[in-house]
Order: C-alpha cells, then sequence, then structure tokens
C-alpha cells in the first residue's frame, strides 16, 4: 500500500513517470558506489553544483530510478541529460525527506509517497498510435544517448530527424569519465574515433531525414571533474562564459579534429543526411574559421548549420546565411545572456522565461531573415515543448520542433502544433 497523502509536494522537470524504489540519500559523490539499481536518489543543496552534468551523468548510468532535489532549475544541464534518458526529476524537496532514508518511496508527477505505488495512478494522457494528421511543423527529437533509439526504434517512424545531437553527452558514455588527452594516452586517438562513428552510425542508418549533430560543448568545469581533469585544465572562475565550444575547438582542435575524422568515417559509409553545427558561436569570423578547419579536414558531403544561444549572433545573423543552411536555437542560452540572468540562479527564475519580449525578438529577426535565404529553423532542448513559446515560433514561421525522445512527448507537442496550424 501507498500513504494516502504524499510525503512531499515538488516540481517536476522532466518526465511524469510512476516511479517506485528505494530512497537512498546521497550526501557526497562518494555514495554514487552504494547506489542500487532502481534506487530513488534525493541530493541536498549541499550536494549538487552550479552544472550537474558530472553528477547526473553517473547517476544515471547507475541505474536510478528517479531523481529528486532540494533544489535544482529545469534549464540545468544535469537536468536536462536524465531528461533525454526518461529518468523523472523532482526539485523543490525538502531536506526532512532524509528522515526516511531506505524506505521504500513512489514518485507520481510532483508527488512523493510512501509505498509500493500499486494503488496509484500517474494522470497523462498520451496517443501512441500517431494517427492524427501530420503538421507542417517538423517534429524532430533530442538525442545524446543513442541507446535511447535502439531501445525505442519507433522513434525513428513519428519524427523527422534530429535536430539536436550533443556530442558532449555522447562522450561522456564512451570516455568513462576520463578526461579526453587521457583517454587518448591510453588508448589511442583511433580507438575514440571509432567508437564516435559506431554510436552515431545507427541513428544516421535510422533516418533518412537529418541527423543535426553538435561539436562539443565541455566546460572547463566539466573537464576539471573527470578522472586527471586537473592535469590538462586550468580553473576558470566563469566556465559557462569561458573556453568552451566554438572557442576552444578552434584554438585546440584536439578532440574537434576526433569528432571530424568519426564524421568522415560515416560519410565514407555513404551517409548523405548528416548536418554539424558548433555550441556558443559569438561571431562571424570564428565561425568561418571553425567551418574551414572542417572543410579542410575533409567536411565536404555534409551541410553545416549554426547554433543562435548568443544575442550577438541572432543581431548579426545576416552575416552569417551565406554560410549555413540550417539554424538550431539554444533557448536556455539565449535567454540568460539576453535577460543578463543566471540560468540558475532560483532567485531569479520568475522572470527567466524564454517568452520575454527581448528573447522573442531575436527569435523573429533570425527566422525572418533564414526563411528568405531558405535556411531551415529549429528549436532543440526543453523549450520546444512549451506550448506557449511553440505557439509564438509557429506565428514566426519557424521549420522544426526538436523535443525530448519519448513517445509522451512527442504525442503531446504533435497534437498542440496540429491544434495550433489549424
Amino acid at each position: 500500500m501507498t500513504s494516502k497523502q504524499p510525503i512531499q509536494v515538488g516540481r517536476s522537470l522532466g518526465p511524469s513517470r510512476l516511479v517506485t524504489g528505494r530512497l537512498n540519500v546521497i550526501m557526497s559523490e562518494n555514495n554514487i558506489s552504494q547506489i542500487q539499481n532502481g534506487d530513488v536518489i534525493y541530493i541536498p543543496t549541499s550536494v549538487s553544483t552550479e552544472n550537474n552534468v558530472m553528477l547526473f551523468y553517473k547517476l544515471a548510468k547507475s541505474g536510478v530510478g528517479a531523481i529528486l532535489c532540494e533544489k535544482i532549475e529545469r534549464t540545468d544541464h544535469g537536468v536536462l541529460l536524465v531528461n533525454e534518458l526518461n529518468i523523472p526529476c523532482i526539485s523543490d524537496i525538502n531536506y526532512n525527506l532524509r528522515d526516511y532514508d531506505g524506505n521504500l518511496v513512489t514518485c507520481s508527477g510532483d508527488e512523493i509517497y510512501i509505498g509500493n505505488g500499486s494503488d496509484l495512478e500517474l494522470s497523462q494522457t498520451s496517443r501512441n498510435d500517431f494517427s492524427f494528421p501530420r503538421s507542417q511543423t517538423e517534429i524532430k527529437i533530442n538525442l545524446g544517448f543513442p541507446e535511447v533509439l535502439k531501445q525505442q526504434p519507433e522513434l525513428s517512424k513519428v519524427t523527422e530527424g534530429v535536430g539536436f545531437m550533443r556530442l558532449e553527452f555522447l562522450l561522456l558514455d564512451i570516455l568513462e569519465n576520463l578526461h579526453p588527452r587521457e583517454y587518448v594516452k591510453r588508448y589511442g586517438r583511433e580507438t575514440l574515433e571509432d567508437q564516435l562513428a559506431e554510436r552515431i552510425e545507427p541513428v544516421v542508418r535510422a533516418y533518412s531525414a537529418p541527423v543535426w549533430i553538435r561539436t562539443d560543448d565541455f566546460a572547463v568545469t566539466h573537464l576539471r571533474q573527470m578522472e586527471f581533469g586537473n592535469n590538462y585544465e586550468n580553473e576558470e572562475s566563469n566556465s559557462m562564459l569561458g573556453w568552451r565550444g566554438i572557442s576552444r575547438s578552434i584554438d585546440d582542435p584536439f578532440l574537434f579534429d576526433i569528432q571530424i575524422s568519426a564524421i568522415n568515417k560515416l560519410i565514407d559509409f555513404g551517409y548523405q543526411n548528416i548536418g554539424l553545427f558548433p555550441p556558443m558561436t559569438r561571431l562571424p569570423s570564428e565561425y568561418v574559421e571553425w567551418k574551414t578547419h572542417a572543410e579542410e579536414a575533409g567536411l565536404t558531403d555534409i551541410s553545416f548549420g549554426l547554433m543562435v544561444e548568443t544575442p550577438a549572433v541572432a543581431l548579426t545573423i545576416e552575416q552569417f546565411t551565406d554560410n549555413i543552411e540550417f539554424v538550431v536555437f539554444g533557448s536556455n542560452d539565449l535567454t540568460q545572456f539576453t535577460l543578463a540572468i543566471d540560468r540558475s540562479n532560483e532567485k531569479l527564475q520568475s522572470k527567466f522565461d524564454e517568452k520575454q519580449d527581448a528573447v522573442i525578438e531575436l527569435f523573429r529577426r533570425v527566422i525572418e531573415a533564414s526563411r528568405k535565404n531558405n535556411i531551415k529553423t529549429c528549436i532543440g532542448g526543453q523549450a520546444a515543448s512549451d506550448p506557449e513559446l511553440v505557439h509564438e515560433l509557429i506565428g514566426l514561421g519557424i521549420d522544426s520542433l526538436s523535443v525530448n525522445p519519448d513517445f509522451h512527448t512527442i504525442s503531446n507537442v504533435m497534437e498542440s502544433v496540429v491544434e495550433i496550424e489549424s
């Protein structure tokens, strides 16, 4: 049986699945080794960081059933990571929950119950036949972990390609917490190239539609958290605004070249549906330098795109149009930089909104310039599932939405889009 009333009510940031498991309170990253498959993990604020991608990756690979947090925001990269793996994440859970450590608990939407949840029903509506009319706006998926597509091959039948493949998520899986340079030192560069190509290949094989791949966006903070990371990385005071993304690929193309080589292998296999784009572009000159490097390394039979996540790019989009075939909006960073709001600061979350006029105006001008130049536009991440924002973007003429790779999200977004377009 389950407690009649929830012991706590939080704020769901991910899939609203019904999950039952043993509550395991994590007071240190050292406790991760004690996690059993299916555990419901509770993370107090003292354990979480400003960016929890490494912590949440370790938790996901430990087989957790759900993650409960004292405080975390939906834009945290760790939350985005577990969303793709269909692991529920609930924030705003009081520290008093530690009193139930070791008990069987059930997560249902925003609510936490004591017991096995056998008498609970999660209220959610979802079609599984996908028989409603197809929309004019394409529905794509975000896919950082190709095994999701292997586990649910039907996803490729109901969506129109991959709009956002984060290579840093895929690389985390391959590197197994070793810094990339340490991995290559131990196992060789070709091993890493082959592993990358092997992981990406089933995805490009599953789709005739484009698969848009973003080169890695490891920040210094992420890399220093890896084993031997401190041997290769210097500290940065603000890693999110630091040496990451396109800047790092240009200045130190060690890992960029490995990703290029992996994609070249796929092109040699005959795949023609690959698109590539870099993170954190700021200047037209750096984009040209990045693209030229890729082309000189042999990438000539793919499409090149641009991620719009800085106001600088949105305000100068006309200077990029000759060099790109598609655009992917990174709404979390675009909102953060436009509104000058730290996306992880809980005290400012009430003002952190992609639908603020200033952000919508940047969406508008990029979509308008793209349409004039026959450039496809797409928004990725959890913002593509926000009905109000989707309504705005469809009105502006966006071409596609890239959403979480689960049938519940896809069906809800499809229904919403069809309703908007009608």
